[in-house]
């Protein structure tokens, strides 16, 4: 779903899913994807930083280091957060008596205990670090491979720093699926390299095809067989019922 709506909306469902389907309350559903998305973001930022500082020897665009310093800062406040949020539960509840404010309330530090239960299990934070590491690495060995398969090879610095700053661009998709987004992103990169404009764009449509397109016909058939079908019976039961 968050391949077909922009802004990962299919974070959304995830956290319906896992209260319709495992009875997980909808504030810890919240909890582990908030989770996932900054460690994905922590290491992003990190390869991106690493990367375009070994590749670019301070020609790194200015850009990535704004988004490495906005993303910094977002993991800082959340961390301030998680420490102060318990000793503000009480007078930011007690602040306003109105009924949406304070569902509003009990959710959000529902939430933040949520968050505050995963950082007590440090063998799980670091599955989910290694899980986060593998996947941004694959995307770094898949720009490697294709680059030198297209007849452009670049060294491995290039292609990880390609990589990790295109995937940086589009940490909030404004497209389904970053359509457009992430190749502008990607095009845009290898052209500091001097990567002429037709390679690198058949380099980056490549990329999108083994990465997302195959993605979501996979995704989908996985969708279908795991939940989707039973939706569809529930559908039509309910149908003909009527």
């Amino acid at each position: 779903i968050s391949a077909l709506v922009p802004a990962r909306a299919g974070d959304l469902v995830r956290a319906g899913l896992l209260r319709r389907d495992h009875a997980i309350p909808i504030a810890s559903g919240f909890g582990s994807i908030a989770a996932e998305r900054a460690f994905d973001a922590l290491t992003l930022v990190l390869l991106a930083a690493l990367a375009g500082a070994w590749a670019l020897a301070g020609r790194t665009p200015a850009w990535v280091w704004q988004s490495v310093a906005a993303t910094a800062a977002l993991f800082v406040a959340a961390i301030i957060g998680l420490i102060a949020g318990p000793r503000l539960e009480g007078w930011l509840t007690d602040l306003f008596a109105w009924p949406l404010y304070q569902k509003a309330t009990h959710f959000g530090f529902d939430l933040l205990r949520s968050v505050r239960d995963l950082g007590r299990q440090p063998a799980a934070l670091l599955v989910v670090a290694a899980q986060s590491l593998y996947v941004w690495l694959c995307d770094v060995l898949l720009a490697y491979l294709l680059l030198c398969g297209l007849g452009t090879p670049l060294p491995l610095a290039v292609a990880a720093f390609t990589a990790m700053a295109a995937d940086l661009a589009v940490t909030v998709p404004v497209t389904p699926g970053a359509v457009g987004q992430f190749e502008a992103a990607f095009v845009g990169l290898l052209a500091l390299f001097a990567v002429p404009t037709a390679q690198a764009s058949l380099t980056v449509l490549l990329n999108r095809f083994i990465s997302f397109w195959t993605f979501i016909v996979f995704s989908g058939l996985v969708t279908y067989a795991t939940g989707l079908s039973r939706v569809v019976m529930e559908a039509k039961q309910v149908a003909s019922g009527r």
